[in-house]
């Protein structure tokens, strides 16, 4: 039983803390083929960006805590993603414009949180707070590309350690897999 309240008290603490980064991100058809991009409630900047369906930036901006336009009439007709990213999540709109003007629908997956890392003495903890139970992979790389270690969970929140050993000090690569994301970080173990 307390095993179970300290679980809930520190996914409660961890949603909080995310909350503080999180955005309020909203797209909106603005008129024709105007998007109006809103950001608020924002702990730290953010990324924008579209994409076309082939992948190609075609904008990139740093925002926070405010709104912004985007004019796509000089583009051609068919489907692009605006993606919003920050330190702690990742989300993403599908955008389709036709004759008719545009339509904004939501990403069916919804916010993927990112995972967070900290280092103490030999030992490396991550976390990450999994809402829709995605299959969530960790994998560490040492700096010759050869994997070191691996974990797999679908659970809500996700903690796992791993220990280095004093010989085993170096740079790592952590690949993060959340459902179809992905996510690296570069690690010094010293």
């Amino acid at each position: 039983m307390k095993t179970t309240i300290k679980n809930l008290m520190l996914a409660m603490v961890l949603i909080a803390g995310m909350n503080v980064f999180a955005a309020d991100f909203n797209v909106a058809v603005k008129e024709g083929y105007t998007l109006l991009v809103s950001l608020e409630q924002v702990g730290a900047s953010s990324n924008v960006l579209l994409r076309d369906d082939q992948g190609v930036l075609l904008y990139n901006k740093e925002l926070k805590n405010q709104v912004e336009t985007l004019d796509l009439k000089n583009l051609p007709h068919g489907t692009y993603t605006l993606y919003m990213e920050n330190d702690v999540i990742f989300e993403k709109t599908l955008i389709i414009k036709n004759a008719d003007g545009l339509s904004v629908f939501a990403d069916a997956e919804g916010t993927v949180f990112k995972p967070s890392f900290k280092k103490i003495n030999n030992t490396l903890r991550m976390s990450l707070t999994n809402p829709a139970h995605k299959t969530v992979t960790f994998k560490i790389y040492d700096n010759k590309g050869a994997e070191v270690a691996s974990t797999q969970s679908e659970d809500f929140i996700i903690k796992k350690t791993f220990e280095f050993a004093n010989d085993k000090k170096g740079d790592y690569l952590v690949k993060t897999y959340v459902g179809d994301h992905s996510f690296s970080k570069s690690i010094s173990m010293n």
